[in-house]
């Protein structure tokens, strides 16, 4: 809460010093000429800047520097185009709410209201230095009201954007480091481990695998599984996709495992019993995405028990559903449902 509340401070500070920036112009009534060479020499900074971002010694400077800056001069320009074309009946006015809503996407709410707040102080000091619009808004009091009310509407809706959008970079985290740990689990096998997709194609394989086969993972990827994975069953016969019932797993979603199987590798002369367990793997919608396949040698191997490190990746899959669905219920997303499974 600390970093965040000095990182709020950090970019106020830059709003804070367009806005005087724009006060002191304002008050010394400087040349609409002049506002538009300043704002023609910010656009510039701004595209060379972007251009830039590549330098290696642009890349030296902080990132917290970078973003202060971006602000200060974004900020600085979108002022000093609305004061140059009638404040506060300036056409465009827009741009003001509009870069409001991105900070608020982009950063969060209370950096949104600093910068809406100081922009309202800007644009009614600027009026009261202008007498003859200060004129004209005294005489047409509802259009200053209708101003007022667009920019009052802007906080709540700015809130609605940035609460969205950081749920689902939560989200986003959360899924992608459940995704790390359900790969790290299965580097750790002992036993062999492939994923692959709804065609059977490879996804991924894991260590165990990799050295039973001596073949690294740019090798097999996207490769068909059965054109990497020699298999015969006990009289001898190859095992294809019409023998192991990965088809019936897709359609009835349920783990299977086959036993009495003989898996044939380049490193070895003779043959591993092996017992594969092929489980689906549904995406958020409960739809099957994905396969995986353990294989383990028959010797060592109890087709009753399903393997521990397994169990221990549905228990953490169990607490990232729960630790999601809070993240739902705080945003009051109750209609949103969320299934996983590895």
């Amino acid at each position: 809460k600390y970093n965040e509340f000095m990182s709020t401070i950090f970019e106020s500070a830059a709003f804070l010093n367009s806005s005087l920036i724009t006060l002191i112009l304002s008050y010394f009534r400087v040349s609409v000429t002049l506002y538009q060479q300043l704002v023609v020499v910010l656009m510039l900074v701004l595209i060379l800047g972007f251009n830039h971002l590549v330098d290696p010694n642009f890349k030296k400077l902080s990132p917290r520097f970078i973003t202060w800056l971006i602000l200060f001069i974004g900020s600085l320009l979108v002022q000093l185009l609305v004061i140059s074309t009638g404040a506060i009946l300036s056409p465009f006015l827009i741009l003001l709410h509009l870069f409001a809503l991105t900070v608020g996407f982009l950063i969060n709410l209370k950096t949104s209201i600093t910068f809406i707040t100081l922009a309202l102080i800007v644009l009614f000091a600027h009026t009261i230095f202008d007498k003859q619009q200060l004129n004209l808004l005294l005489n047409d009091p509802g259009t200053l009201l209708l101003y007022l009310i667009s920019f009052i509407v802007i906080l709540p809706l700015s809130q609605f954007i940035a609460k969205r959008y950081h749920l689902k970079e939560e989200l986003s985290r959360i899924l992608t480091k459940q995704v790390q740990l359900g790969e790290s689990i299965l580097e750790s096998l002992s036993e062999l481990a492939i994923v692959t997709d709804k065609k059977f194609r490879i996804l991924f394989v894991n260590d165990a695998f990799k050295k039973a086969f001596n073949l690294d993972q740019p090798e097999v990827q996207d490769k068909f599984l059965f054109d990497t994975l020699t298999l015969k069953d006990k009289e001898g016969h190859p095992v294809d996709l019409k023998s192991l019932p990965l088809d019936r797993v897709l359609v009835d979603k349920a783990t299977r495992i086959v036993d009495g199987l003989l898996l044939y590798t380049k490193k070895r002369n003779t043959p591993y019993q092996v017992t594969i367990q092929i489980r689906p793997i549904s995406n958020e919608k409960g739809q099957i995405e994905q396969l995986s396949l353990v294989l383990t040698e028959s010797a060592t191997s109890d087709i009753n028990l399903r393997h521990a490190d397994l169990e221990k990746a549905s228990l953490g899959q169990k607490q990232l559903l729960e630790h999601i669905q809070d993240h739902l219920k705080k945003a009051k997303l109750t209609s949103l449902e969320v299934e996983m499974e590895l």
